[in-house]
């Protein structure tokens, strides 16, 4: 028999539950946000004990739209931080999704995620993207900083009205990782859009990213950027050269920092061209 004490929530999608399922998920975040110690509270980001209505608002937004999700019954300090994030998210794109009511997402094939991802050819092509994606796709992306203790590089899920919306952190201020993340979302989108009426949360430091959907989504993420007959070709694998890093990255049209960071992490050497990956500031750029 389960224990109801470590249990998840059951929850179910009936109208009437909705406002209950809210409620219950509401108490837990509250409850789980008081245990962190007030210094802690600051250093993650969250507000103090006069300012906790802000979280109310947000994690009531999150439960009540997402009445699917599962809140477990226990103090989680990382799970209600990122309920927050999320519901900072889920607010933000649906306000967004106003200006687009009168269009209607399509699906996401291989030709126009492949043709997305050469837009990293150009980082100042960061600045378009959002509007590129809403405009053309009817995708919905914000990005909205982590608080700094969260465990979170981004998220997707599925507004009332069909928009598919991904948040991206920022986590990690590195291009390459930007554009991964990005993609790894838009691969969720493509790949799994029935499944995102519950939002998916993505930690890529978490072993558990490389298992299942998440691993189907790493495939298509890393083959949207650098199609596979031209990783499987370059020589770069080999010799760690420049050279034929810059080749291959020329070849798939996306910027070198993108090969650095997959040729990184595939082969768990982080030292290799350190130089390349860490020349772009996203954050620093996005500011500006």
């Amino acid at each position: 028999m389960n224990n109801p004490e470590t249990n998840d929530f059951e929850v179910t999608s009936t109208p009437s539950s909705r406002t209950e399922n809210a409620n219950r998920a509401l108490e837990l975040m509250l409850a789980q946000a008081r245990t962190l110690p007030l210094k802690a509270r600051v250093a993650s980001g969250l507000p103090k004990d006069e300012d906790l209505e802000l979280i109310v608002q947000l994690a009531s937004e999150y439960a009540f739209t997402n009445p699917s999700a599962l809140f477990r019954k226990r103090d989680d300090a990382n799970e209600a931080l990122i309920a927050f994030w999320l519901a900072t998210v889920l607010k933000k794109a649906r306000r967004l999704s106003v200006s687009i009511a009168k269009q209607s997402f399509k699906g996401l094939d291989q030709e126009v995620l492949r043709s997305f991802a050469k837009l990293s050819l150009n980082p100042d092509n960061l600045g378009k993207i959002q509007e590129i994606l809403m405009a053309d796709h009817s995708v919905i992306l914000i990005l909205e900083r982590a608080y700094p203790s969260l465990k979170l590089d981004g998220a997707v899920a599925v507004l009332e009205n069909g928009f598919p919306v991904i948040g991206v952190s920022l986590r990690y201020p590195r291009y390459d990782h930007f554009w991964f993340t990005l993609m790894h979302e838009l691969a969720h989108v493509s790949l799994h859009y029935a499944e995102l009426n519950k939002p998916i949360i993505d930690d890529f430091d978490d072993e558990s990213s490389v298992l299942g959907i998440e691993a189907e989504a790493n495939r298509y993420a890393a083959d949207m950027l650098i199609p596979r007959r031209l990783w499987d070709k370059s020589l770069v694998h080999r010799t760690h050269r420049e050279h034929d890093l810059l080749l291959l990255a020329k070849q798939a049209e996306v910027h070198p920092a993108i090969v650095a960071g997959m040729l990184r992490r595939r082969l768990g050497n982080y030292r290799l061209f350190s130089k390349i990956v860490g020349e772009i500031d996203v954050r620093q750029l996005l500011r500006e």
